[in-house]
This record gives C-alpha cells, structure tokens and sequence, in this order.
C-alpha cells in the first residue's frame, strides 16, 4: 500500500557511527627523487603538479585514512603529506613515536 506523504509527521534517523578505519578525505603529499620518476597512481589518485626539481604533487581521494597514512609511511623521506594540515601534523607524530622506538 502507497503512503500518501501528506499524512507523514515526522521522519527520525538513527545515529550512524562511521568507523575511522573508513574515513576518507582529500588529501595532496609531494613525492621526490626516484620515487617520484617510478610512482604509479593507484586508485583515485592524479597528479596536480610537477615541480622544476623533479617532485610530483599527487591528489588522492577516497582512500581510508589509515591505509594511505602506512602507505605515505613506507617512502620515508621521500614523502611528505602537503595538505590537510591536520593529516600532516598526524603523520609527523607517527613518525616521530616511530623513531622513539629505535633509540
């Protein structure tokens, strides 16, 4: 049976709660040196920038945050996370507890 829609008072929805393993945003790093030459774009990614040194600037959208973030972490100096700020000042944190491991 058809609900006529004039009759319908109220309309609630139950909270949803997105897990962070799940959570995507825009986010830009800068790859350089060989990595830069050799890099291939994965899913989602394009390349807005080349810069004069050689280093590439690299969009990458929709990949869950904890994947790209071990990703990035993997090339080392040769990466680093442009924008957000946020996101950078993350990673700069990983890396930093990182080190303190090996002291």
């Amino acid at each position: 049976e058809d609900i006529n829609i004039i009759n319908i008072t109220n309309i609630e929805y139950l909270p949803t709660i997105k897990s962070e393993a799940f959570n995507t945003m825009t986010v830009a790093f800068k790859l350089k040196g060989r990595l830069a030459k050799s890099y291939t774009l994965k899913q989602g990614e394009r390349i807005s920038e080349q810069l004069k040194d050689g280093s590439i600037i690299v969009i990458n959208q929709n990949e869950p945050i904890d994947h790209l973030l071990s990703r990035l972490m993997r090339y080392g100096s040769n990466c680093t996370i442009e924008r957000p700020k946020s996101l950078k000042n993350q990673m700069q944190k990983m890396i930093n507890d990182t080190l303190k491991n090996y002291e």
